[in-house]
């Protein structure tokens, strides 16, 4: 018995569709790397090291994406916070980009109380594209609980981080 014509054309209409979005490109997702210092704070001199995952963006409009990302940070201290939240980049052109993000998290305390076990990290940073599979980045991070605990000392981080998108 043959198809109703209707039939067909949606489905290669779905057909059709499903190429094109398969076929489309991605904005990569990244896992990246990076160590760095408290500046200032009660952990000034503390040595962090961070691990981020970078999920494909959500939107891309002119030399913006975005989307969420996730990241575990330890110390030398022993110190630990895990969060997640948006992260942005914006093409500065010449291989150059700029980034912030913004995560919520929960923070467990080592060698350094700041004040609750809810943390919220605000980075802002730049980065220098080697290829479409790698770059590097100078970022500077701000931690803080944002008035939840009794005490809120909030710590500054620099770091540099190594980029790698698959």
């Amino acid at each position: 018995m043959p198809m109703p014509r209707f039939l067909t054309a949606r489905r290669l209409a779905s057909a059709t569709a499903l190429a094109a979005l398969l076929g489309s490109p991605a904005v990569a997702q990244s896992l990246d790397f990076s160590v760095g210092r408290s500046m200032r704070g009660p952990s000034e001199g503390t040595i962090f090291a961070t691990l981020e995952y970078h999920a494909p963006a959500s939107f891309v409009s002119g030399g913006w994406s975005g989307g969420w990302a996730g990241a575990l940070r330890v110390s030398d201290d022993g110190d630990g916070w895990i969060g997640a939240g948006y992260a942005l980049e914006y093409d500065l052109g010449a291989n150059w980009y700029a980034q912030g993000s913004f995560m919520p998290g929960y923070y467990s305390a080592g060698g350094t109380a700041l004040g609750h076990s809810v943390e919220f990290r605000t980075l802002i940073g730049v980065g220098y594209r080697f290829d479409a599979l790698s770059s590097v980045d100078l970022t500077l991070d701000h931690m803080s609980n944002a008035g939840l605990g009794s005490s809120n000392p909030g710590i500054e981080i620099l770091s540099i981080g190594y980029n790698r998108r698959f």
